[in-house]
């Protein structure tokens, strides 16, 4: 498969590798996601920032007590939240 539809990011998490896996598929988006993907930034409206300028759609702002997150969009719907 070319390069350009596989993304893998790779990182640390405890004493085990973390690998995430994205595939290009041509089906559009039919219902409500099969995964959800949260990420956590330690400057989450930063990261949120950035995310918007390449392309994501801010969905919600939530709060719980002592928890916050932001519910985003990739440009095809897909929805993931960025806690901080």
């Amino acid at each position: 498969m070319p390069c350009s539809t596989i993304r893998r990011l790779e990182g640390q998490c405890s004493d085990r590798a973390l690998v995430l896996g994205f595939q290009r598929v041509p089906e559009k988006k039919a219902g409500k996601n099969r995964v959800h993907v949260d990420f956590d930034s330690p400057d989450r409206r930063g990261e949120v920032d950035r995310l918007v300028k390449m392309g994501a759609t801010v969905v919600g702002e939530h709060t719980a007590p002592g928890f916050e997150w932001t519910t985003l969009q990739d440009p095809v719907g897909n929805e993931f939240c960025v806690s901080g």
